[in-house]
């Protein structure tokens, strides 16, 4: 006898085992290995010791950073995202001129607040979710807006070598995580 599925069946069960993975990646992620853990940050200023020196990165850069977007459940089934810098994952030339770091690592702290600005409009928009699906799909969202806007900051200022542009990011993120702080504490 053939049976056949409807494809709300089929919907259903892609989506538990989406669910299902989703979550073995957060559980995976929020298990307590001390290693892991010295190695996120959550957002602040960023220095020279943050960064895994290292001699060669490749090409022409000269350091890169690791941030990402980490979220998990809280009581009454409502999430809270973090802005997250990976230590282990962000390195620094070794080759650098010294004169160069601080403005280098000014670059990099702006791929970081653009992480804690995209952090901030997405715990807003959990503040009245209760559903993990629809959390999960605004956590996608965010980490979507979240490249676009990275990928974006590096064209325009040339990976930090346009630097009358790379002062107009400055100024531009700092405002609008003024802005979000505002809004956030509403």
């Amino acid at each position: 006898m053939n049976k056949k599925y409807s494809g709300t069946w089929f919907r259903d069960c892609v989506q538990i085992i989406i669910l299902f993975i989703l979550l073995y990646i957060l559980c995976s992620f929020t298990m307590t290995n001390s290693n892991k853990i010295d190695n996120i940050i959550t957002w602040r200023k960023l220095s020279y010791k943050d960064f895994t020196i290292i001699q060669d990165l490749g090409g022409i850069k000269v350091a890169e950073s690791n941030t990402g977007i980490s979220y998990e459940l809280i009581k009454d089934g409502k999430s809270i995202a973090t802005a997250i810098f990976e230590k282990d994952k962000s390195y620094i030339s070794a080759k650098l001129v010294p004169s160069k770091i601080d403005y280098i690592i000014s670059h990099e702290q702006i791929h970081f607040d653009i992480t804690e600005l995209i952090t901030r409009r997405l715990n807003l928009k959990f503040k009245d979710i209760k559903d993990i699906q629809v959390a999960d799909k605004l956590f996608n969202q965010s980490l979507n807006e979240l490249e676009t806007m990275q990928v974006l900051y590096d064209y325009e200022t040339n990976h930090s070598e346009n630097h009358e542009t790379q002062n107009k990011w400055i100024l531009q993120i700092k405002e609008l995580l003024k802005k979000s702080n505002k809004q956030n504490s509403n």
